[in-house]
């Protein structure tokens, strides 16, 4: 359960750094929509990876290791999420803050599970089931 809701606060936290930077690049700044949607991603993947290696995660492998597995993850997400916000305001007509969030919401939920692999300490965890905590 610790490990849990400590999963959670650093998602939670990793969402207000993303939505608060791109509201302020984007209104306050007047930056282009998709430009503040990737300068808030990546802040957001930058505070989502120390919080998750040094406060969620504690397994053995290596520091590069997990930082190359998690930006491989990361950019995927980057590209997936432009896709998705461009898809929503340009085709579906939504609101820029409302296709942020709603991209969030659906990325959220498939960075679980590359998270879990990622910080996992080894494939026999995997095949378990377990955390690895």
């Amino acid at each position: 359960m610790r490990f849990l809701s400590r999963y959670f606060l650093t998602g939670i936290l990793g969402t207000f750094v993303n939505i608060g930077l791109f509201f302020v690049l984007l209104e306050i700044v007047g930056i282009w929509y998709l430009a503040a949607s990737i300068t808030a991603y990546l802040a957001r993947s930058f505070t989502k990876y120390s919080l998750l290696r040094l406060w969620v995660f504690k397994g053995e492998l290596g520091v590069n290791a997990r930082f190359r597995w998690f930006l491989s993850m990361e950019t995927l997400g980057l590209l997936l999420g432009t896709v998705l916000i461009y898809v929503f305001v340009e085709w579906l007509y939504l609101p820029h803050l409302s296709s942020l969030i709603l991209t969030i919401c659906l990325l959220y939920i498939a960075m679980l599970y590359g998270s879990r692999y990622i910080f996992a300490s080894g494939p026999k965890d995997l095949q378990k089931g377990g955390w690895a905590i």
